[in-house]
């Protein structure tokens, strides 16, 4: 088992603008980025058509994916690095960007549900941390995105993968301490 662990969240940024769809995206289409969700994998492509970045919005690694739940925008550099670690299941879709008006390449939408896990609101620290124990297999992994219960709701990232970010220096990231898996466990 991974232990200690920590959160893995995007940068605070200074301005209020976020990342949104392309003017006149249709969010109530089959194929919206609205049905994806945190429970399962999608079992159809997801039509981007294009997402905006903010005029002010740095091309960093990591960058919130407001319009779209449930994973994140990564670069080409971030996902190479991500795909060199155990993730959980996922899938990787190239994601159309524009910013000024001017096509961006190398960014991608990682789709990342939650875990198959059921936590009980009402689980206390040690409680969580004893239904992962019971799982191997979620504890071999380098990543660990968790939805629900909202307390608890983060991305995990092992040692092993936030010592591969910090050797790369990939930006727009941020590390904080988790609530779950804080000590080693033997």
């Amino acid at each position: 088992m991974k232990f200690p662990w920590t959160t893995l969240d995007t940068e605070v940024i200074a301005h209020t603008e976020h990342q949104k769809m392309s003017t006149g995206y249709n969010y109530g289409a089959e194929n919206s980025v609205r049905k994806l969700t945190s429970l399962s994998l999608i079992d159809f492509q997801p039509n981007f058509h294009y997402v905006e970045f903010p005029t002010l919005c740095a091309h960093v690694d990591l960058i919130s994916s407001i319009p779209m739940p449930d994973g994140w925008i990564v670069s080409e550099r971030f996902l190479q690095l991500l795909q060199r670690h155990r993730l959980p299941p996922h899938r990787v879709y190239p994601l159309p960007v524009r910013q000024r008006n001017v096509d961006v390449s190398g960014y991608f939408f990682v789709h990342l549900p939650q875990l198959d896990i059921q936590l009980k609101d009402e689980y206390s620290i040690s409680e969580a941390e004893c239904e992962f124990r019971k799982r191997e297999d979620f504890m071999s992994l380098d990543l660990i995105p968790l939805y629900r219960p909202s307390r608890f709701s983060y991305r995990f990232v092992s040692r092993e993968l936030r010592d591969s970010i910090e050797a790369a220096k990939l930006t727009g990231m941020r590390f904080g301490t988790s609530r779950l898996f804080r000590t080693a466990v033997a």
